[in-house]
């Protein structure tokens, strides 16, 4: 658990990172939800592969079945990795980007350019990172994961031992896994549909992304 949190840690960053590189701001939220949704697709895929894994490793004698399902699992995450790093470059230097795609992409460039001047002309100080904790950003932020987290890792974690326990249907039962696939799916389903509304904003209501991504947020958390 403890290298699955340093991998999990790097990854979301990264992620968000690659977004601002190949999108332009009013596609970001878009691209996040769909990044993003890879969670729910891996716990989609889960239910119909983990307790076959587990139950085949246990029957020839594996220890528990449930330790090399982790392990083969795991693997996955290194080869996805090995691919990223030989495939993965800037818009700029990929030869998958043409002319067209790369102008798409810095769209906003002439906007941030003249919001770098504005910023330029006053002086920025480096902070401490206690002094974060200073600031109703960040309270905020801590407060709504706080909230939003605590609900989704409850799911997560505890669904398939509600429905083994309360209602009988084994993970590794057909019934059982399709229940958790249901779930799963409407998760899956909600996050792209939320992705995507920021960019009906803009295109269609004619907003700024920071509006359209706002407005998006307080509908949702409603």
């Amino acid at each position: 658990r403890g290298i699955l949190a340093l991998g999990e840690a790097g990854n979301f960053p990264a992620a968000i990172k690659i977004t601002a590189e190949y999108f332009p701001k009013k596609d970001r939220a878009f691209a996040t939800s769909i990044f993003n949704a890879g969670a729910s697709v891996g716990a989609l895929i889960a239910p119909i592969t983990i307790p076959v894994l587990a139950q085949y490793f246990k029957n020839i004698g594996v220890g528990g079945g449930w330790e090399m399902a982790f392990i083969i699992i795991g693997a996955l995450g290194f080869i996805w990795m090995g691919f990223f790093v030989f495939m993965y470059d800037k818009p700029e230097k990929s030869k998958h980007v043409n002319e067209a795609e790369l102008a798409y992409i810095h769209q906003d460039d002439e906007e941030e350019a003249k919001a770098a001047a504005a910023k330029a002309q006053t002086e920025e100080k480096s902070i401490p990172f206690w002094k974060c904790f200073t600031y109703r950003q960040t309270w905020s932020f801590i407060v709504g994961k706080f909230f939003t987290d605590g609900v989704w890792w409850f799911y997560l974690f505890w669904a398939p031992a509600y429905f083994s326990d309360q209602f009988g249907y084994k993970s590794s039962s057909g019934t059982g896994m399709l229940l958790i696939l249901t779930l799963y799916a409407i998760v899956t389903f909600l996050s792209l549909v939320g992705g995507k509304l920021p960019t009906i904003f803009v295109d269609k209501k004619g907003m700024n992304p920071y509006q359209g991504r706002m407005l998006a947020m307080l509908i949702f958390a409603f």
